[in-house]
């Protein structure tokens, strides 16, 4: 099973007793100390967003106490939530659809059925011309935007544009819409993926947004390549270039990772404002088959706006990894970047171990000697 990494404000950790502890500190202050679900800690990317959520009643937890947060979202579960938002709770003498998987009868018929006569959605056609709803399909990124454009009747263009929502896309304007009235800012990339499934963390962020404006991301998403070495970004920060080799002395390589990478703490801990230690490289003792743990506390470009300087962390990342994964580097940046860890993968003539720990929000890489 592969390790998933939270694309935001907190990522995975792992707990090893007596191999090192995390200082309290590091944890974020701007957030509330209570913790509504057992995997959405208080200083989560979208914990605020949740809380205010589930507070207002729209969106609900799993009986077992957890939110899922990168469960997907089905196009039924989506609806049904706009909905309950909405406050539409009259489904009584709705006209059928059509849809030949939504008849009379069937679980969700009346909120499908009242959703396509207030205009939110219109359901899909197969190549046999029949058209269908796909209750339990997961929602898209797209769709979810031009169902949020509808429902909500949003108006606007932006000038900003995305490298894979071309002006020919079926849900350019709903997209362009979205990023108009900052409910979506897309990928540090410069990318929306379109096509990607949107998770239970993603709709609530993009309907707390639209909600609620103070939740609106701060940050514009970059249209250029964001992991480009040497790149000086608009906040005058300028990207680092590894230089150096690996060493077979840890102490060379901390060095390293200080004066080349911008680490800190004797090249051990990686730093950005608002989220000390988001990325820390632990040595290990001499006769543990692991040459270091790397844990990381974030990933994404964007965190959500809370983090403005977020989208570094990728960008180092890279490098990091060129240090210790030579030339299998992208391998392993592209694992995290497609949020799809192997629990256990070789690279660079090493063997690595990927663990979460929910409770620290921490994904670790145990990374094997050469």
């Amino acid at each position: 099973m592969s390790q998933k990494l939270w694309k935001g404000f907190s990522k995975k950790a792992m707990v090893l007793a007596g191999s090192f502890a995390l200082s309290a500190s590091i944890a974020t202050s701007a957030f509330a100390e209570t913790q509504p679900f057992k995997d959405v800690p208080t200083n989560f990317r979208a914990y605020q967003e949740i809380q205010y959520l589930s507070e207002k009643g729209i969106i609900k937890g799993y009986s077992d106490g957890h939110f899922g947060v990168n469960d997907n979202i089905t196009r039924l579960q989506a609806l049904t939530m706009i909905l309950r938002e909405k406050g539409i709770t009259d489904f009584s003498d709705v006209k059928d659809p059509g849809f030949m998987d939504m008849k009379p009868g069937t679980y969700g018929y009346e909120m499908v059925a009242k959703a396509v006569e207030l205009g939110i959605i219109q359901g899909k056609t197969n190549a046999q011309g029949q058209k269908f709803f796909d209750p339990y399909g997961k929602l898209t990124r797209a769709q979810m935007s031009s169902i949020l454009v509808n429902a909500y009747n949003l108006q606007g263009t932006s000038n900003i544009t995305y490298s894979d929502v071309p002006k020919s896309h079926w849900a350019y304007n709903a997209i362009q819409t979205l990023t108009q009235n900052k409910i979506t800012i897309g990928y540090g990339d410069g990318t929306f993926g379109p096509n990607n499934p949107i998770t239970r963390t993603q709709f609530a962020l993009m309907m707390a947004r639209l909600l609620d404006e103070s939740f609106a991301p701060t940050t514009p998403p970059s249209n250029s390549n964001q992991n480009t070495p040497g790149k000086t970004y608009p906040d005058g920060w300028t990207a680092p270039t590894l230089k150096s080799k690996w060493s077979p002395n840890t102490l060379e390589n901390f060095k390293i990772l200080q004066n080349e990478l911008g680490f800190s703490d004797g090249g051990t801990s990686y730093n950005i404002q608002g989220r000390p230690g988001a990325i820390q490289v632990i040595e290990t003792s001499p006769s543990s088959q692991y040459e270091v743990y790397i844990n990381f506390y974030m990933w994404d470009g964007d965190a959500g706006g809370l983090i403005p300087q977020a989208y570094r962390i990728p960008i180092v990342a890279k490098e990091l990894f060129k240090l210790y994964f030579e030339e299998d580097y992208m391998t392993v940046w592209n694992y995290f970047d497609k949020n799809d860890i192997p629990d256990n993968f070789s690279a660079g003539g090493r063997k690595v171990h990927a663990l979460y720990v929910e409770n620290s929000g921490c994904l670790v890489l145990q990374v094997g000697r050469k």
